[in-house]
């Protein structure tokens, strides 16, 4: 699967293919913010998780590595 395949999936179709089939990589706490990353078929998916409405804000993919430098940020 490419990225314009997954981007054409619905958040609900993107969400269940991330967590049945992707990999989890790693989060990051930024605000009121949680950011869950999985690798997909070699598509990276965040999760942006609003701490204060306990919900999925976000479902981010891509697949440029130079967007996951907020994740090895000290």
């Amino acid at each position: 699967m490419g990225i314009y395949e997954f981007n054409s999936m619905t958040k609900d179709e993107q969400a269940t293919k991330a967590w049945e089939d992707g990999v989890f990589l790693m989060h990051r706490t930024e605000d009121n913010t949680k950011y869950i990353l999985f690798q997909v078929e070699g598509i990276y998916v965040e999760f942006q998780y609003d701490l204060t409405e306990n919900k999925i804000s976000r479902i981010k993919s891509f697949i440029n590595p130079d967007l996951l430098d907020p994740y090895f940020a000290g």
